[in-house]
């Protein structure tokens, strides 16, 4: 390869792991004010990916699947707001004593904030957690009203 090439390679690289590249690149708050991202509407509102779910409807019920591989049901929080639920925790790998050779995995506190796409009923919930897979199920509050014809009378003539 000619090592000029490379520079200007290398050159371009160092450009692209610069932070105010990227906020030029991306500029959030004018694609948020062009409408061509709507954050309001996100259903995942945050950026980190862990845990990492699945959430999805199968009859009447809203099942949210998430990754917990390591944790117990005493290691997270999870609530329901605004339509939202909200799971936290965190997770530590860090192993006090011992000679790491190679330390991949982080310690670190989580929160994740996923919005229900329907209304659900409160005290129905229930979750499983095994094998590392925590489950929510949640029934979706189905409203059995009907239409119902309203009679009009015909106003009166004074």
């Amino acid at each position: 390869m000619n090592p000029e090439k490379l520079k200007q390679w290398f050159a371009l690289t160092q450009q692209f792991q610069q932070d105010q590249f990227w906020n030029q690149v991306l500029d959030l708050d004018t694609l948020a004010k062009e409408g061509k991202m709507n954050f309001e509407k996100n259903f995942i509102k945050n950026n980190d990916t862990f845990p990492p779910c699945d959430l999805y409807q199968k009859d009447h019920l809203l099942i949210l699947e998430l990754e917990l591989p390591g944790l117990t049901t005493d290691d997270i929080q999870v609530s329901l707001s605004q339509g939202n639920v909200v799971i936290q925790g965190s997770y530590y790998t860090l192993k006090t004593g011992s000679n790491y050779f190679i330390k991949e995995r982080v310690s670190k506190a989580f929160k994740k904030e996923i919005a229900l796409p329907f209304p659900v009923i409160k005290p129905s919930i229930r979750h499983t957690f095994q094998n590392g897979l925590f489950t929510l199920i949640l029934p979706i509050q189905i409203d059995d009203a009907k239409e119902i014809p309203i009679k009009i009378n015909k106003e009166t003539e004074n």
